[in-house]
């Protein structure tokens, strides 16, 4: 669709639009490999890193939306990707 639709150059984030975190995401990679482990969630605070990391550091997805661009949902890309299908 991006292609066909001659939108303007420019950059573009294509995002699932709810989104998700790293403690959300390592969950869906235990829970669709049926791995027996277990995520426990952390803060910033707790495991320092070199950098300050943002509150909130999603990509904004939002200029794609006026072309009627629709993205799978991001456990299926996962599972999809997982499981090489």
């Amino acid at each position: 669709k991006i292609i066909t639709q001659a939108i303007p150059f420019g950059t573009y984030h294509l995002t699932h639009p709810e989104g998700t975190n790293w403690f959300e995401f390592a969950k869906q990679i235990v829970k669709s490999l049926n791995l027996s482990l277990k995520i426990q969630a952390t803060d910033s605070d707790t495991f320092k890193r070199p950098a300050s990391r943002p509150l909130n550091g999603r990509l904004n997805a939002g200029k794609l939306g006026a072309y009627d661009i629709v993205m799978n949902d991001w456990t299926l890309s996962l599972n999809q990707f997982l499981n090489n299908k």
